[in-house]
């Protein structure tokens, strides 16, 4: 598996990663208020969050794959205005609602209901949230808009504590046959300074691996010239993230701009080439043999096509990013189709140039395109409203 690869995994695997679940203990929840009063004890603060994925191949044995670390932050500042800084993008929120920027992009703004928390905001905008701290200042264990491993192991496990010789807590474990999350805590403050996450199975981690997520966290104090806030003044309000796009970019896989060209062979034998289907809505799923979420999301197109087969719609699905090469990744790919029931055409994308050409970057990745051929919505990842999100797009064309 390349790092490219890794990266498009760990793109969707932070939405099952960070988030919200239930079932809470009292002495669970006790320890949780804790964390979050600890982290917004000093506002207005700056929190810098450093990042670092590992895949560890176990099956067959192999080196650790490694991501580069990337670094994410958080503002809190006072009145409970909080700014998240994810690569070009800073997001805004404040009273119930959150606006988002992107660097090179001075003439307009998105502006949109903060609904579910922070942690649902980062993912609803970005397809994943690489940061923590977003979860765990708003810790909701009655919150269910975002499921994940790291949350479902903090509202539902009881903690190991690890003490240090004066008796002060510096360190918390979560553990559960399939997964473990550890905490250490800042001295005399218990903020966090660190954390770990190790997935030993599930649909999130690909067959034969474990998945391990480290992150450090660094605090600052903000001088009052330092806590910056969106100015709107001659801005435009836009609604989705991908309308805040520079001059100079291309138009591959942009809203509102043409599909790039797709012509690649079958796994039924022979080629499909996209613009065969101009006139009709086209939904145009890439996916991977060893990709979980994938799973999930190809069943949910194959009843889409189903439900519209009387329709002007064609729902191709392209195959991309398989660890394999050759017969044995054809073999893993026809297994998949099998066992999943499939009939949807298979597009055949083994040197990843189709995938590249469209700027997937995360599985599965989900483009719509409309009658005359131009990208209408682009998503990524497969959350629990997935097969609805993509029926209501086509739908909405089709009665264009």
């Amino acid at each position: 598996m390349t790092s490219r690869m890794v990266s498009g995994l760990l793109l969707f695997l932070t939405v099952s990663i960070l988030g919200s679940t239930s079932n809470a203990g009292a002495s669970t929840s006790g320890e949780l208020a804790r964390i979050s009063k600890a982290i917004a004890a000093q506002k207005p603060v700056r929190i810098t969050s450093q990042i670092e994925f590992e895949l560890i191949q176990l099956e067959p044995p192999g080196e650790p794959i490694r991501v580069e670390p990337f670094s994410t932050e958080l503002d809190l500042l006072e009145d409970d205005r909080r700014v998240y800084r994810n690569g070009e993008y800073e997001v805004f929120m404040q009273d119930g609602t959150i606006m988002a920027t992107r660097e090179g992009v001075d003439d307009a703004y998105v502006r949109m209901r903060l609904e579910g928390g922070p942690a649902a905001v980062a993912h609803r905008l970005f397809g994943s949230t690489w940061h923590p701290m977003l979860s765990l200042i708003d810790i909701d264990c009655d919150d269910t808009t975002v499921d994940g491993a790291a949350m479902s192991l903090l509202c539902s496990c009881e903690p190991s504590v690890r003490r240090d010789g004066s008796d002060a807590v510096v360190g918390m474990t979560w553990a559960s046959s399939t997964s473990e999350l550890s905490l250490d805590f800042e001295p005399g403050t218990s903020r966090p300074t660190g954390g770990k996450l190790i997935l030993k199975e599930g649909d999130e981690v690909p067959r034969g691996t474990h998945l391990m997520m480290n992150w450090s966290w660094a605090y600052a104090p903000l001088a009052k010239e330092s806590q910056e806030w969106i100015r709107r003044e001659g801005r435009f309000r836009v609604d989705r993230l991908t309308s805040l796009r520079k001059l100079d970019e291309g138009d591959a896989a942009a809203i509102g701009a043409p599909a790039p060209d797709l012509k690649r062979p079958t796994l039924s034998g022979g080629v499909i080439d996209i613009d065969a289907f101009r006139g009709r809505v086209v939904v145009v799923d890439f996916w991977a043999s060893w990709c979980g979420p994938c799973r999930k999301a190809l069943p949910q197109l194959q009843t889409l096509a189903d439900e519209l087969a009387d329709s002007p719609v064609t729902v191709l699905s392209v195959n991309c990013f398989e660890q394999k090469k050759g017969a044995a990744a054809r073999n893993d790919i026809r297994a998949m189709v099998t066992s999943l029931s499939l009939t949807l055409p298979v597009l055949l994308d083994d040197d990843g140039t189709a995938a590249r050409d469209w700027g997937v970057e995360g599985l599965p990745c989900t483009f719509i395109i409309d009658q005359a051929g131009r990208i209408t919505s682009i998503h990524a990842g497969a959350g629990p409203d997935y097969l609805q999100t993509i029926r209501d797009d086509v739908v909405s064309l089709l009665s264009d």
